[in-house]
């Protein structure tokens, strides 16, 4: 598997958690606003090889308690 599959596939699980909390694109277009990655970090246990399942955890960092925005 490229290096940069890795990526692709923790891209795919974010825009499901966003989804999954009522964030999908159209929503985000309504209200002019888009995810933003400040950083990302893979940690590399070994190679996945074809055909093989691979597991993405997301940890999501920096919400507030209610999972809402805070105004300025």
């Amino acid at each position: 598997m490229r290096n940069t599959a890795y990526s692709e596939y923790a891209t795919d699980v974010r825009i499901a958690f966003f989804g999954e909390a009522g964030f999908g694109w159209r929503r985000f277009e309504e209200l002019g606003l888009a995810p933003v990655l400040l950083r990302e970090e893979i940690d590399y246990r070994r190679e996945a090889g074809l055909g093989e399942r691979v597991r993405v955890t997301l940890r999501a960092a920096g919400l507030s308690p209610d999972g809402g925005h805070r105004e300025g």
